[in-house]
């Protein structure tokens, strides 16, 4: 599993598909997504759904408008927003990107990787480093 120390910029990178599939849900996806949509402009799920804050009326409406259903009519929810996150990967909800690239956006983004520290594999990384130049240190030592 990939570590993330923000958890939205994990949502953003499976949302794009730079992470495996499998690893979040594909609901939880089309919630991130629709979030999105919402900030950009409802209109474009509008052919599915009015517009909504709840993932599940929208997984609901594009289910029955796109015939993804499962016996008995009910809808298939994970079909859907697998199939949803697959129509803005594929630029038909729209092209835009999901950072905010404003300059106060990325100060604010700086200063909350500070707070955050470093992810794990950094601190692993450094711990690895600090010992080497222990063990190198007491090596110059011994010898003289």
């Amino acid at each position: 599993m990939p570590y993330m120390p923000n958890p939205q910029t994990m949502l953003s990178l499976a949302l794009v598909g730079c992470v495996k599939g499998s690893l979040l849900d594909a609901t939880t996806l089309a919630d991130y997504l629709l979030f999105h949509l919402n900030l950009r402009d409802p209109s474009l799920y509008s052919g599915y759904c009015h517009p909504t804050n709840d993932i599940m009326e929208l997984l609901t409406a594009t289910a029955k408008a796109t015939g993804r259903l499962l016996k008995g009519g009910a809808p298939d929810f994970d079909a859907t927003a697998y199939w949803l996150v697959q129509r803005y990967r594929a630029g038909v909800l729209g092209k835009f990107i999901l950072d905010d690239v404003s300059e106060a956006a990325y100060q604010a983004w700086l200063d909350a990787e500070e707070e955050q520290g470093e992810s794990k594999n950094a601190a692993r990384k450094r711990m690895k480093e600090e010992r080497k130049l222990a063990k190198l240190k007491k090596r110059r030592d011994v010898e003289m």
